[in-house]
């Protein structure tokens, strides 16, 4: 079945709640991870012109990951990149931080 941007959709079983369409692919999106417990996960804009630390968000009282994210975004707005200031293995799936670069984040 094909969608109109011309990606084709697959059926996905899903642990028996019935079918679910996703993509055949996913883009690789690179993460640096640093010895120190953070990590920057770029997700391929342009240059940062604005960051949002999410520690004074009314939920980080009640979500602990919010304290350890800061989004950035580009001239438009547009969401280019994900840093965790601190435990990383906390905040992010392990599945992400074995795949992700072991170094100092690029920023």
């Amino acid at each position: 079945m094909r969608r109109k941007n011309g990606l084709e959709k697959r059926r996905v079983l899903d642990s028996g709640r019935g079918p679910r369409y996703g993509a055949r692919w996913m883009a690789e999106i690179p993460i640096s991870v640093s010895p120190d417990g953070s990590a920057y996960v770029d997700l391929g804009g342009g240059k940062v012109r604005d960051s949002v630390e999410l520690s004074g968000h009314e939920d980080a009282d009640r979500i602990p990951t919010l304290d350890s994210l800061i989004l950035h975004f580009d001239h438009y707005g547009r969401l280019t990149a994900i840093e965790v200031t601190d435990s990383v293995g906390s905040v992010l799936p392990p599945e992400l931080i074995e795949d992700g670069v072991r170094s100092d984040p690029s920023r």
